[in-house]
């Protein structure tokens, strides 16, 4: 729900952008000052890009949660890495890594995982909270 919202905001940005820019072009052969003209198109340029970015990421992110209904493809750990650097905040994912690397027996790797996700929460929570190893 929350992604089809968010796809949505994009292809709505995309959008209006795209005729923000059209009356940008048409109000630059009116004669107004061309410099804070071309400093709304650039500005609206920029926000034309990061909505196809945003929109990108999104079409990308549904491709590999499909993708990872079938464990047993080669490089089911990569792409459920590349879901996880989109939503790290997904404890879904990082049980559902867990669970695969345990069923590959691959125990430093379980390890390693937990320990990376209690620092990145401890960085969180406040600075100093630990020092030196977990």
């Amino acid at each position: 729900n929350n992604l089809e919202s968010a796809k949505k905001a994009f292809e709505d940005s995309i959008e209006f952008t795209k005729d923000a820019i059209d009356n940008a072009k048409m109000l630059s052969s009116t004669g107004q000052p061309s410099t804070s003209l071309d400093d709304a198109k650039k500005l609206l340029k920029t926000t034309l890009e990061e909505s196809k970015t945003g929109l990108n990421e999104i079409v990308t992110y549904e491709t590999l949660k499909e993708e990872l209904k079938d464990s047993s493809r080669k490089r089911y750990i990569n792409d459920l890495d590349s879901v996880l650097d989109m939503t790290p905040g997904n404890i879904d994912l990082h049980v559902q890594k867990i669970k695969h690397l345990i069923s590959r027996k691959r125990w430093f790797e379980v390890a390693n995982h937990c320990e990376q996700m209690a620092a990145k929460a401890s960085r969180y929570c406040g600075v100093g909270i630990f020092k030196g190893d977990l």
